[in-house]
């Protein structure tokens, strides 16, 4: 049977490649969480350039019909009902980039998340090698102090 000095180095090396292995692990855990976000995204971005062109086609509808309704009733585009007009354009607009905006944002705020979790999947690997080759080295220096002594 092994002496107990060696079941010790053998110990620390067992631990040591567990300690690898799980910062392997958590790094790539963290690098799914983060593709998955990367993809969250790119569809947040493809909704609001959905949702933008929606708004746009409902106002255009909307201001086709203020157009259909003035030329019902015979009055031309001057005056109160060419400013009321503008306006409803203008409006329109800002709604629609209000979107775009709005959707950039959301896609920014999932893209640092996702370079966050890369971040930190990096710093747990680095952590858990460190950790491995601490294990390392204390599983040495007891093997190295315990066959001192004998």
């Amino acid at each position: 049977m092994a002496e107990p000095t060696t079941w010790m180095a053998v110990a620390a090396v067992v631990s040591a490649a567990t300690a690898a292995a799980a910062a392997d692990n958590q790094r790539k855990v963290q690098n799914r969480n983060a593709d998955q976000a990367q993809l969250d995204a790119e569809g947040a971005q493809r909704r609001a350039v959905i949702q933008e062109e929606d708004q746009r086609s409902r106002a255009r509808s909307i201001i086709g019909d203020q157009l259909a309704a003035g030329a019902e009733s015979g009055t031309d585009l001057n005056g109160s009902r060419f400013d009321a007009l503008r306006t409803s354009i203008y409006n329109a607009e800002v709604d629609a980039l209000n979107i775009r905006y709005a959707g950039q944002l959301e896609a920014a705020g999932m893209k640092d998340k996702a370079a966050m979790m890369r971040a930190d999947g990096s710093a747990a690997q680095t952590s858990g090698y460190l950790n491995a080759a601490g294990t390392l080295v204390r599983g040495y220096g007891t093997y190295r102090g315990s066959k001192a002594v004998n």
